[in-house]
């Protein structure tokens, strides 16, 4: 097919029911079972949370999901799975509304008053809406503002629930997929954090998109992961030449300006953003998961950093996700710490 909508393809089923159930994204692999609810206290505040939790260093393994929609691994810092990728993404797929912001070139904070400027939100809080015997609704977003080594940050979260004293949030871009704010129900607001708002999404239909420039090879020729051209679809209000029925999880080759599906996958991560790694599939693959900031050497039994599923007798080196070289290890393999296993 031709030039696309920003929408995944498989949301077009779920377009009326949306607003009100909200709707699932494909399967992914997941990292291992869901954590005992008494072990997390935001897996506690909503039935539409699953908690998987996040292995260190792991990047692109699906951390929790909140109705239906998964919140991706990755350790705090640089890397594609940013925190407003996660609150553009949950908007555009639950609700089908519009993009808060452009992950590439925007911060969280500037979510806030562009949601203003939207008739399919309205947003709360200093300078905002009143807050007066309101609080946060399951399916709002937050956004946090604060500083790091001077320099001037934003986080945002998609929140799940709340109880008496906190509001509880999935979120990207975080050791952790989850975790919660403590919340002051006299002041209507926030009790400890450094809130700039939250963000209700109102049941106002978005308009049809327009015509659309062509979105090209938006990051030169090589693979793609299907969720990274319909992410940048909607961040850049382009429309890419797609070949073939879009996946978020499958592997997609452009050339030419022309995407071509390369392979079927469960599990499409891409690295995008923090190294020359496109999206590739982590589908039985060890390193898989290793983020770039742990590259490195791993026997095939370890579990550091993501890595998973190798040969226990060989040595596995792991660059930006992919597996660069492999060595048999004819005295076996003991996994240490930090990516620099060694054979016996």
């Amino acid at each position: 097919m031709s030039r696309r909508n920003r929408f995944f393809i498989a949301l077009g089923a779920c377009a009326v029911s949306a607003l009100l159930a909200g709707c699932a994204t494909e399967p992914r692999e997941l990292p291992n079972a869901p954590l005992e609810t008494g072990s997390n206290a935001a897996a506690l505040s909503s039935p539409d949370l699953v908690v998987y939790g996040c292995p260190p260093g792991a990047v692109g393994v699906v951390g929790a999901t909140f109705k239906g929609i998964p919140a991706y691994c990755q350790p705090s810092g640089g890397g594609y799975y940013q925190c407003d990728e996660l609150g553009n993404r949950f908007m555009r797929d639950v609700y089908q509304h519009p993009n808060l912001d452009n992950v590439v070139t925007d911060l969280a904070d500037a979510m806030c008053p562009n949601a203003a400027a939207m008739p399919q939100y309205s947003v709360w809080g200093p300078g905002y809406r009143d807050t007066t015997g309101k609080a946060p609704l399951p399916g709002d977003l937050i956004v946090f503002s604060g500083e790091l080594n001077g320099l001037a940050i934003a986080h945002v979260a998609v929140v799940t629930g709340m109880d008496a004293d906190n509001v509880h949030y999935m979120q990207q871009n975080m050791n952790d997929p989850t975790g919660s704010a403590g919340w002051d129900a006299k002041k209507s607001w926030f009790s400890k954090s450094k809130v700039l708002c939250w963000i209700h999404p109102e049941p106002v239909a978005s308009p049809p998109p327009s015509s659309q420039p062509d979105c090209g090879c938006f990051d030169g020729e090589g693979d793609y992961c299907g969720l990274a051209i319909v992410d940048h679809e909607a961040w850049f209000g382009c429309g890419a030449n797609v070949t073939a029925p879009l996946s978020y999880d499958n592997v997609y080759s452009c050339r030419d300006g022309v995407f071509s599906l390369k392979s079927t996958c469960s599990n499409c991560v891409t690295q995008r953003y923090t190294s020359a790694v496109g999206g590739y599939c982590a589908d039985n693959n060890p390193c898989g998961h290793v983020f770039r900031y742990t590259n490195g050497t791993y026997c095939g039994a370890s579990t550091d950093n993501g890595f998973s599923g190798g040969e226990a007798n060989t040595l596995y080196s792991c660059t930006d996700g992919i597996v660069t070289a492999t060595a048999a290890c004819a005295e076996g393999c003991t996994p240490q710490k930090g990516g620099s296993d060694k054979c016996d």
